[in-house]
């Protein structure tokens, strides 16, 4: 009975927390053209690397490293709290930074999440956007509690200036 409990406290801080950055993150009704993204990244746990952009529809985007520049975490009880950022490297000056929140119960195999981006740099300079997060993780026993990797899995939407 516990676990539900803390399962449902979780579920509700994470809307919370995506509702809050779909708000604070709403892009202006001007000419940002919109464009649906599902793309994964693959990391070490711990970070020890940069990340590799294994699957990705992004325009202009297809391929990447990933650098994770800041991750903090916290554990309450069972559940754990992730959030960072991490810059995108598309090559030739372009890039996108990438605000992240992630939560995890006890020793599961997946956490989740949401992301919003930031800021990017050439083909991306004013790119805004937002989603959800869903982590797999990888190595180990496949639970967050011995996992050597995981594969983070982005789907939303980024509005792009260019």
């Amino acid at each position: 009975m516990r676990n539900i409990g803390i399962r449902r406290l979780a579920r509700l801080l994470l809307t919370l927390s995506i509702v809050g950055a779909s708000l604070a993150a709403a892009a202006p009704a001007s000419a940002a053209r919109p464009v649906g993204v599902d793309f994964t990244i693959a990391e070490t746990i711990p970070v020890s690397a940069p990340g590799i952009m294994v699957s990705s529809n992004i325009p202009d985007c297809s391929t990447a490293s990933v650098q994770t520049t800041s991750v903090n975490s916290r554990t309450i009880g069972a559940v754990t709290l992730f959030a960072g950022t991490k810059v995108i490297d598309c090559g030739s000056g372009d890039s996108i930074t990438l605000n992240f929140r992630a939560i995890v119960i006890g020793c599961a195999t997946t956490d989740f999440g949401g992301w919003r981006a930031v800021s990017g740099t050439g083909v991306f300079d004013g790119v805004r956007g937002r989603g959800l997060l869903i982590g797999t993780y990888q190595g180990g026993d496949g639970t967050a509690c011995t996992a050597t990797g995981i594969d983070d899995r982005y789907i939303g939407r980024l509005h792009l200036a260019h």
